[in-house]
């Protein structure tokens, strides 16, 4: 399976990526962005965030090539709604590489854990409101996902249980 974990920020995406893709023993894609925004020497811009968005989506390209089993931490989608709402405009680039990006489950991570405080996030006081449109977007769009929720142990077994429930 190609399964993309998706998001508003802080609500462990990229802890809950790692386990996955060890216990299924399936090839991590990382999330490449806070990569990126570390090297930056300035704020980041529009043409930045379309930046990452291409790096990530090569990413999903080569492997989706390979034609094997892996788990991406952030996708397209969670390119599209940064940008739309830092800018308030849709970018066609972003929307483009959304429509390509096929997978075969979406683990939707619901902002039930504490927020943790880091100099990259901006969104602490809305993480409810972006889960709402990441839901509306791959509802709209008629992609497969599944909420997942809890904490610690409990988290990883609802992702685990909704891709038996996918298969």
């Amino acid at each position: 399976m190609r399964i993309a974990v998706t998001g508003p920020e802080s609500c462990g995406k990229t802890e809950l990526s790692v386990l996955l893709a060890e216990g299924l023993g399936v090839r991590l894609l990382p999330e490449l962005c806070r990569e990126y925004l570390n090297r930056l020497d300035r704020p980041y811009r529009h043409d930045d965030v379309l930046q990452m968005a291409t790096d990530q989506h090569d990413q999903y390209l080569l492997a989706a090539n390979d034609i094997v089993p892996f788990v991406a931490d952030t996708e397209s989608l969670v390119m599209r709604i940064w940008y739309r709402e830092k800018y308030e405009r849709e970018s066609p680039d972003i929307m483009k590489m959304w429509t390509r990006e096929q997978f075969d489950l979406y683990l939707l991570c619901m902002p039930d854990l504490p927020w943790v405080d880091d100099p990259l996030r901006e969104n602490p006081h809305d993480r409810e409101r972006l889960f709402d449109l990441y839901q509306a977007e791959l509802q709209g769009a008629g992609r497969r996902y599944a909420v997942v929720s809890g904490l610690g142990d409990n988290r990883l077994q609802c992702a685990l249980a909704a891709i038996r429930n996918a298969r």
